[in-house]
């Protein structure tokens, strides 16, 4: 497993427990006709935590700081594209 993988698995597994590692998932989020997202997500399989049995993780940047995004997989996050969607609309201010 790459040292990008192990960084994301160790931010998951920060917020939401043991993680086993699934699939990565090429990402492109679109708005408007601009791209405000493109990258990897890696899927991981959650165990022994009772509510969350998938998670999302990838990387981003701020500023010039590289930063981990971690996201429950729910009914209405449930793939990989939807967690970047989730993830840039929790970051959105009102």
């Amino acid at each position: 497993m790459s040292e990008r993988i192990e960084n994301i698995k160790a931010a998951v597994e920060k917020r939401f427990g043991r993680a086993q590692y699934v699939a990565p998932a090429l990402v492109k989020e679109i708005f408007h006709g601009e791209t405000v997202w493109e990258g990897v997500v890696e899927t991981f399989d959650i165990s022994l935590n009772p509510t969350v049995k998938r998670a999302y993780g990838f990387m981003y940047r701020e500023g010039d700081e590289t930063r981990f995004a971690t996201v429950a997989h729910t009914d209405h996050v449930n793939s990989p594209e939807m967690a970047v969607k989730a993830f840039i609309a929790s970051r959105i201010e009102t």
